[in-house]
């Protein structure tokens, strides 16, 4: 209720969704699976979803450092989407 009292809506929907799952990493991963799926399915571009994973991921890591596992997870994806894109780019050349 204090989060109520003070206005602070995201505070309040952290507060309900970390006292039912124990964890603030699954609060902010379901935030940022909410933002970056529909945009990825609009765009349909994949470097523009790991673009943005790594300065969510770096932005976490510093704002954040509660969900620093968060971030380190989305920096890794980032890059690791990254380098398969690479991969198959230069996978295709050679064909």
């Amino acid at each position: 209720m204090q989060f109520l009292y003070e206005g602070d809506i995201l505070g309040l929907l952290q507060a309900i969704y970390v006292s039912n799952f124990v964890s603030s990493d699954l609060f902010y991963g379901f935030l940022t699976l909410l933002f970056t799926s529909p945009l990825y399915i609009r765009t349909k571009s994949l470097m523009l979803l790991i673009i943005i994973w790594i300065l969510l991921g770096g932005l976490f890591i510093v704002a954040m450092p509660i969900v620093s596992g968060l971030g380190l997870f989305l920096v890794i994806m980032g890059f690791g989407a990254l380098f398969f894109k690479l991969f198959l780019d230069l996978r295709g050349r050679e064909g």
